[in-house]
This record gives structure tokens, sequence and C-alpha cells, in this order.
């Protein structure tokens, strides 16, 4: 009987030594989140936006009325390419440095950056005061393979309107060079008019 408890019992402790403990996840910076909580604010606003695009020395001026989420969430979809700095797999090759004077303004700048071959290679965070305060996002993405290779600057502006940081300002600029071909060079920008 004692021999079936102790067997018992080192079966509870086997079994318990084997659930898996769950995983905590560590964000860089949640640009997914601060994405999202801007379409919704945005859409909420009906804001009106200013875009210019310049390809290849071409300019094109539009202005449009992105009148709900998902019109928002196809204009900034292509920002949710930073969110690969949180990839768990890429977390280790990135170094963190923060409290960085801006020396061109009063603003606190979050470096995230890597030597390695992933496709984010930085990403700077500008924030007054205190991180929640953003005011300017700027990620250097690259890609290259055996077809093209590809670099751009992502940047979005925030001004605090109405107690809220809001997007005012986006922009992507750079180029693409396709194997055995000519190189593209654009850049688009976005301001964003609050009525």
């Amino acid at each position: 009987m004692l021999a079936r408890f102790y067997f018992i019992l080192i079966l509870a402790l086997v079994f318990s030594s084997c659930k898996k403990k769950p995983e905590t996840h560590v964000v860089l910076y949640n640009v997914d989140s601060l994405l999202g909580i801007q379409v919704s604010l945005l859409s909420e606003l009906k804001t009106v936006t200013h875009k210019r695009a310049i390809l290849d020395g071409k300019e094109n001026v539009t202005k449009l009325q992105l009148k709900d989420k998902p019109a928002w969430e196809n204009e900034l979809a292509i920002f949710h390419e930073i969110d690969l700095v949180n990839k768990p797999v890429n977390r280790a090759y990135y170094q963190i440095e923060d409290g960085i004077r801006d020396t061109k303004s009063n603003l606190i700048i979050r470096s995230i950056s890597t030597t390695e071959d992933l496709p984010v290679k930085s990403l700077r965070v500008y924030y007054h005061g205190v991180p929640k305060n953003i005011k300017r996002l700027e990620a250097y993405v690259q890609q290259t393979n055996s077809l093209f290779s590809s670099s751009k600057l992502l940047t979005l502006g925030f001004e605090d309107i109405n107690s809220q940081t809001t997007l005012t300002y986006f922009s992507i600029k750079g180029g693409q060079k396709m194997f055995m071909d000519d190189s593209v060079q654009y850049h688009l920008e976005g301001s964003v008019v609050i009525p």
C-alpha cells in the first residue's frame, strides 16, 4: 500500500513537471496596437488626408476622405511590417537604447536596432517626457533576395489633439532594384487634417 502511494506521488510529480509554463512574449514596441488605436480614432474623427506621391520624379497629389476602419487599415497596412521586431525568433538580435536625447528637438529617443540580416534594421521612437507621449516613429526596413533588393524609411508623426495622441503625418520613402532591371525610387507622404 505504501509502495502504491509512492508510485502515484512520483507519477504526479512527473506529470506536473511536464506542464508547459506559459511563454512570456517580450514586446519591444507594440506597433500593431498603436496602429489599431489610430485606425479607430481616425475613422471616428472623419479626417481628410492630403497625399503626395512621387515615383521616379513624377508627382501626384490627391485628397482623400477615409471614412471607416477598413479604409484606414488599408492606408496604414504597410506600417505593420515594423512589428517584425516583436517576433520571438527576432527579439534576441535587437539592441535597445533608451533615453537618448534628440539633438534637433526636445524629444527623447528609444532606439531598437540590429546588425543581423533582419527586415527591420532599426526602429526609433521619439517621445516627449514619458514613452507613452509618442511624437514620431521611424523604421528602416530592408529586404534583399535573389530577385530584388528594397529599402524604405517608414515614418509616423503624432500630435496631441483633444488629449489624445493622434496620427497627423505618415511617410514612406524608399527604392527597389529588380535583378537585371532599373531601380525605382518613390516617396509617399500623407498629412491628416482633423476638422
